[in-house]
Protein backbone atom coordinates (compact mmCIF):
# COMPACT_ATOMS: atom_id res chain seq x y z
CA UNK A 1 0.00 0.00 0.00
CA UNK A 2 2.84 2.62 0.66
CA UNK A 3 4.42 1.89 -2.10
CA UNK A 4 1.23 2.67 -4.28
CA UNK A 5 0.53 5.75 -2.34
CA UNK A 6 3.97 6.90 -3.32
CA UNK A 7 3.54 6.41 -6.99
CA UNK A 8 0.04 8.13 -6.92
CA UNK A 9 1.62 11.47 -5.24
CA UNK A 10 4.48 11.33 -7.82
CA UNK A 11 1.73 10.81 -11.07
CA UNK A 12 -0.02 13.70 -9.45
CA UNK A 13 3.16 16.23 -8.79
CA UNK A 14 3.83 15.87 -12.58
CA UNK A 15 0.33 16.92 -13.86
CA UNK A 16 0.26 19.94 -11.90
CA UNK A 17 3.86 20.98 -13.85
CA UNK A 18 2.44 20.23 -16.33
CA UNK A 19 -0.48 22.71 -16.44
CA UNK A 20 1.84 25.47 -14.68
CA UNK A 21 1.83 28.56 -17.55
CA UNK A 22 5.29 29.95 -19.42
CA UNK A 23 6.17 32.96 -18.14
CA UNK A 24 4.27 35.65 -20.69
CA UNK A 25 6.79 37.65 -23.21
CA UNK A 26 7.82 41.18 -21.65
CA UNK A 27 5.94 44.15 -23.85
CA UNK A 28 7.43 47.24 -25.71
CA UNK A 29 7.34 49.71 -23.82
CA UNK A 30 8.36 52.90 -26.23
CA UNK A 31 6.81 55.62 -27.32
CA UNK A 32 7.29 58.98 -29.53
CA UNK A 33 9.50 60.94 -27.20
CA UNK A 34 9.66 64.32 -29.63
CA UNK A 35 9.08 65.50 -33.28
CA UNK A 36 11.43 68.10 -34.63
CA UNK A 37 10.03 71.03 -36.39
CA UNK A 38 8.74 69.83 -39.74
CA UNK A 39 10.67 72.07 -42.05
CA UNK A 40 8.74 74.02 -44.72
CA UNK A 41 9.65 73.09 -48.18
CA UNK A 42 10.45 75.90 -50.82
CA UNK A 43 9.18 74.64 -53.92
CA UNK A 44 10.37 76.14 -57.48
CA UNK A 45 8.48 74.52 -60.56
CA UNK A 46 10.08 75.60 -63.15
CA UNK A 47 13.07 74.32 -62.18
CA UNK A 48 11.53 70.90 -63.17
CA UNK A 49 13.53 68.68 -60.28
CA UNK A 50 12.01 67.07 -57.06
CA UNK A 51 12.14 69.27 -53.59
CA UNK A 52 12.75 66.98 -50.30
CA UNK A 53 12.86 68.16 -47.03
CA UNK A 54 14.32 65.52 -44.02
CA UNK A 55 13.21 65.83 -40.28
CA UNK A 56 13.58 63.73 -36.77
CA UNK A 57 11.39 61.70 -34.92
CA UNK A 58 12.82 60.86 -31.02
CA UNK A 59 11.76 57.48 -29.69
CA UNK A 60 12.45 56.31 -26.27
CA UNK A 61 12.27 52.87 -24.83
CA UNK A 62 10.60 53.14 -21.14
CA UNK A 63 11.27 49.28 -20.46
CA UNK A 64 13.96 47.11 -20.19
CA UNK A 65 13.37 44.77 -23.09
CA UNK A 66 14.83 45.19 -26.41
CA UNK A 67 11.95 46.66 -28.69
CA UNK A 68 11.35 47.04 -32.92
CA UNK A 69 9.29 49.75 -33.62
CA UNK A 70 7.92 51.66 -36.89
CA UNK A 71 6.22 54.72 -37.76
CA UNK A 72 2.45 55.39 -39.30
CA UNK A 73 2.16 58.51 -41.19
CA UNK A 74 -1.36 60.01 -42.05
CA UNK A 75 -1.79 63.04 -43.70
CA UNK A 76 -4.98 65.47 -43.21
CA UNK A 77 -5.96 64.40 -46.55
CA UNK A 78 -7.68 61.56 -47.55
CA UNK A 79 -6.65 58.98 -49.72
CA UNK A 80 -3.70 57.61 -51.32
CA UNK A 81 -2.38 60.77 -52.36
CA UNK A 82 -1.35 63.21 -50.07
CA UNK A 83 -1.61 67.04 -50.69
CA UNK A 84 -0.27 70.39 -49.46
CA UNK A 85 -3.59 72.44 -49.17
CA UNK A 86 -4.31 76.18 -50.35
CA UNK A 87 -8.02 76.87 -50.09
CA UNK A 88 -9.13 74.90 -53.76
CA UNK A 89 -5.54 74.27 -54.65
CA UNK A 90 -3.02 71.38 -54.16
CA UNK A 91 0.23 70.36 -53.95
CA UNK A 92 1.08 66.49 -54.16
CA UNK A 93 3.72 65.58 -52.09
CA UNK A 94 4.82 61.95 -50.32
CA UNK A 95 6.44 60.61 -47.30
CA UNK A 96 9.32 58.71 -46.90
CA UNK A 97 11.63 56.48 -44.72
CA UNK A 98 15.06 57.13 -44.53
CA UNK A 99 15.88 54.46 -46.72
CA UNK A 100 13.56 55.38 -49.40
CA UNK A 101 9.92 53.20 -48.93
CA UNK A 102 6.76 55.30 -49.09
CA UNK A 103 4.84 55.74 -46.09
CA UNK A 104 1.24 54.99 -46.63
CA UNK A 105 -1.51 57.53 -45.55
CA UNK A 106 -3.17 55.58 -43.09
CA UNK A 107 -2.04 56.12 -39.29
CA UNK A 108 -2.23 52.01 -38.97
CA UNK A 109 0.42 50.75 -42.16
CA UNK A 110 3.66 51.40 -39.84
CA UNK A 111 6.95 51.56 -42.35
CA UNK A 112 10.64 50.62 -42.15
CA UNK A 113 12.00 49.66 -38.79
CA UNK A 114 14.35 50.67 -35.95
CA UNK A 115 15.53 48.99 -33.12
CA UNK A 116 15.63 49.98 -29.50
CA UNK A 117 18.09 48.87 -27.05
CA UNK A 118 17.09 47.29 -23.54
CA UNK A 119 17.13 49.74 -20.74
CA UNK A 120 15.11 52.28 -19.52
CA UNK A 121 15.63 55.76 -20.98
CA UNK A 122 17.73 53.98 -24.09
CA UNK A 123 16.76 57.00 -27.37
CA UNK A 124 16.64 56.05 -31.16
CA UNK A 125 15.83 58.95 -34.08
CA UNK A 126 13.84 57.95 -37.21
CA UNK A 127 14.38 59.88 -39.87
CA UNK A 128 10.72 60.94 -42.40
CA UNK A 129 11.58 62.71 -46.03
CA UNK A 130 9.09 65.02 -47.14
CA UNK A 131 9.48 64.96 -51.26
CA UNK A 132 7.42 67.28 -54.00
CA UNK A 133 8.21 65.30 -57.08
CA UNK A 134 9.93 67.36 -59.92
CA UNK A 135 7.20 68.57 -62.79
CA UNK A 136 4.42 70.10 -60.89
CA UNK A 137 3.04 73.70 -61.42
CA UNK A 138 0.61 75.04 -58.79
CA UNK A 139 -0.68 78.89 -57.98
CA UNK A 140 2.33 80.72 -55.84
CA UNK A 141 0.66 80.96 -52.20
CA UNK A 142 1.47 79.32 -48.91
CA UNK A 143 0.63 75.62 -48.91
CA UNK A 144 -0.12 73.21 -45.45
CA UNK A 145 -1.01 69.85 -44.25
CA UNK A 146 -1.03 68.39 -41.02
CA UNK A 147 0.69 65.20 -40.41
CA UNK A 148 -0.82 62.60 -37.97
CA UNK A 149 2.12 59.58 -36.47
CA UNK A 150 1.96 57.03 -34.04
CA UNK A 151 4.37 54.30 -32.85
CA UNK A 152 4.10 50.70 -33.28
CA UNK A 153 5.84 47.45 -32.12
CA UNK A 154 6.92 45.92 -35.10
CA UNK A 155 8.49 42.93 -33.91
CA UNK A 156 5.55 40.52 -33.68
CA UNK A 157 3.69 39.01 -36.45
CA UNK A 158 1.20 42.15 -36.53
CA UNK A 159 1.81 45.88 -35.26
CA UNK A 160 1.56 46.92 -31.95
CA UNK A 161 0.25 50.67 -31.59
CA UNK A 162 2.67 52.05 -28.93
CA UNK A 163 1.12 55.38 -26.79
CA UNK A 164 -1.06 57.94 -27.90
CA UNK A 165 -1.36 59.76 -31.45
CA UNK A 166 0.91 63.13 -32.00
CA UNK A 167 0.12 65.86 -34.58
CA UNK A 168 2.58 68.09 -36.11
CA UNK A 169 2.14 70.86 -39.40
CA UNK A 170 3.89 70.26 -42.17
CA UNK A 171 3.93 73.45 -45.38
CA UNK A 172 5.32 74.07 -48.53
CA UNK A 173 5.70 77.30 -50.39
CA UNK A 174 5.38 78.71 -54.13
CA UNK A 175 6.88 81.46 -54.69
CA UNK A 176 5.46 84.15 -57.15
CA UNK A 177 7.81 83.24 -60.13
CA UNK A 178 7.50 84.47 -64.22
CA UNK A 179 9.66 83.00 -67.21
CA UNK A 180 10.14 84.78 -70.79
CA UNK A 181 10.51 82.85 -73.86
CA UNK A 182 10.86 84.76 -77.23
CA UNK A 183 10.31 82.14 -79.62
CA UNK A 184 9.85 81.42 -84.00
CA UNK A 185 7.11 79.15 -83.41
CA UNK A 186 4.26 78.40 -80.43
CA UNK A 187 5.85 75.03 -79.05
CA UNK A 188 7.77 73.83 -76.15
CA UNK A 189 8.51 76.73 -73.75
CA UNK A 190 12.21 77.76 -74.54
CA UNK A 191 12.13 75.97 -78.00
CA UNK A 192 13.21 77.67 -81.02
CA UNK A 193 14.66 80.91 -79.47
CA UNK A 194 14.44 84.24 -81.39
CA UNK A 195 17.06 86.65 -80.58
CA UNK A 196 16.67 89.08 -83.67
CA UNK A 197 13.41 89.64 -86.40
CA UNK A 198 14.99 90.05 -89.86
CA UNK A 199 12.75 91.81 -92.69
CA UNK A 200 15.42 91.51 -95.19
CA UNK A 201 14.83 94.02 -97.53
CA UNK A 202 12.06 96.22 -95.95
CA UNK A 203 9.05 97.10 -97.45
CA UNK A 204 6.02 98.80 -96.76
CA UNK A 205 3.32 96.85 -94.48
CA UNK A 206 5.47 93.89 -94.23
CA UNK A 207 4.78 91.78 -91.22
CA UNK A 208 6.88 89.52 -89.23
CA UNK A 209 5.45 87.00 -86.81
CA UNK A 210 6.69 85.49 -83.05
CA UNK A 211 5.74 84.46 -80.04
CA UNK A 212 5.72 85.45 -76.66
CA UNK A 213 5.88 82.52 -74.54
CA UNK A 214 4.79 82.58 -71.31
CA UNK A 215 4.63 80.66 -68.16
CA UNK A 216 4.26 81.79 -64.22
CA UNK A 217 2.88 80.82 -61.02
CA UNK A 218 0.33 83.52 -61.21
CA UNK A 219 -0.81 86.41 -62.88
CA UNK A 220 1.73 88.41 -64.74
CA UNK A 221 2.02 91.48 -66.64
CA UNK A 222 3.66 91.86 -69.94
CA UNK A 223 5.49 94.94 -70.96
CA UNK A 224 7.45 96.10 -73.84
CA UNK A 225 9.71 98.81 -74.72
CA UNK A 226 11.38 100.36 -77.65
CA UNK A 227 15.06 101.91 -77.71
CA UNK A 228 13.95 104.06 -80.67
CA UNK A 229 10.65 104.44 -79.38
CA UNK A 230 8.91 102.10 -82.47
CA UNK A 231 11.29 103.47 -85.17
CA UNK A 232 14.15 101.75 -86.59
CA UNK A 233 17.17 103.76 -87.42
CA UNK A 234 19.60 103.75 -90.03
CA UNK A 235 22.78 102.20 -88.21
CA UNK A 236 25.39 103.95 -90.22
CA UNK A 237 23.01 107.47 -90.77
CA UNK A 238 21.19 108.05 -87.42
CA UNK A 239 20.56 111.14 -87.90
CA UNK A 240 18.50 110.67 -90.85
CA UNK A 241 14.00 109.64 -91.06
CA UNK A 242 14.03 106.42 -89.69
CA UNK A 243 11.27 103.71 -90.85
CA UNK A 244 7.89 103.29 -87.98
CA UNK A 245 6.97 100.35 -87.19
CA UNK A 246 3.94 99.03 -85.17
CA UNK A 247 3.75 96.27 -82.72
CA UNK A 248 0.96 93.37 -81.55
CA UNK A 249 1.07 91.27 -78.84
CA UNK A 250 -1.68 88.75 -78.47
CA UNK A 251 -3.84 90.90 -80.15
CA UNK A 252 -3.26 94.22 -78.45
CA UNK A 253 -1.65 96.95 -79.79
CA UNK A 254 0.91 98.31 -77.99
CA UNK A 255 2.20 101.95 -78.22
CA UNK A 256 6.07 101.69 -78.04
CA UNK A 257 6.35 106.22 -78.55
CA UNK A 258 4.74 106.16 -75.49
CA UNK A 259 3.94 104.48 -71.73
CA UNK A 260 1.79 101.83 -73.29
CA UNK A 261 0.05 99.81 -70.06
CA UNK A 262 1.04 96.35 -69.31
CA UNK A 263 -0.66 93.06 -70.89
CA UNK A 264 -1.97 91.33 -68.35
CA UNK A 265 -2.17 87.60 -68.96
CA UNK A 266 -2.78 84.04 -66.89
CA UNK A 267 -0.94 81.89 -68.39
CA UNK A 268 -2.02 77.91 -68.40
CA UNK A 269 -0.23 76.59 -64.97
CA UNK A 270 1.92 73.79 -66.73
CA UNK A 271 5.83 73.87 -67.80
CA UNK A 272 5.14 75.53 -71.18
CA UNK A 273 2.92 77.78 -70.20
CA UNK A 274 1.07 80.26 -73.06
CA UNK A 275 2.56 81.21 -76.44
CA UNK A 276 0.98 84.77 -77.14
CA UNK A 277 1.63 85.86 -81.08
CA UNK A 278 3.43 88.69 -81.87
CA UNK A 279 3.32 90.71 -85.04
CA UNK A 280 5.65 93.78 -86.22
CA UNK A 281 4.10 95.44 -89.03
CA UNK A 282 6.60 98.15 -91.04
CA UNK A 283 4.92 101.45 -91.60
CA UNK A 284 6.17 104.15 -94.59
CA UNK A 285 9.58 103.44 -95.71
CA UNK A 286 9.40 106.28 -99.05
CA UNK A 287 11.79 108.19 -99.25
CA UNK A 288 13.99 106.90 -97.09
CA UNK A 289 18.24 106.23 -97.54
CA UNK A 290 19.26 103.01 -98.53
CA UNK A 291 21.27 100.49 -95.69
CA UNK A 292 20.41 98.35 -92.97
CA UNK A 293 17.88 99.40 -90.37
CA UNK A 294 17.16 98.45 -86.17
CA UNK A 295 15.93 98.76 -82.76
CA UNK A 296 16.39 97.13 -80.31
CA UNK A 297 13.06 96.34 -77.84
CA UNK A 298 12.65 95.25 -74.15
CA UNK A 299 10.01 92.70 -73.27
CA UNK A 300 9.68 91.75 -69.70
CA UNK A 301 7.31 89.99 -67.66
CA UNK A 302 6.38 90.55 -64.18
CA UNK A 303 4.15 88.20 -61.59
CA UNK A 304 1.56 89.91 -60.00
Amino acid sequence: MRTSSTACAAAMLLALSALEPRAALAACNASIKSIDKVPTIDYAPFENRQKREDFEVEVRNDGNEECVVALAIASGTTGSQRFYRKGSDNLAYEVLTDNGSVYSNAIDAPAGSTRLEGGKGEDAEIKVRLRIPAGLVSPAGNYEDTLRLRLFDVSGASPVPLGPERTVPASARIQARAQLNIAGTAGKFGAFELDEIDFGDMTTGATRDAVVQVRATSQVAITLSSRNLGVLKHTSLPGTAGVPYSLTVDGTPVDLAGSSAPIVRTPDLTLDGNSYPMRVTIGNTTGRAAGNYKDRITISVMPQ
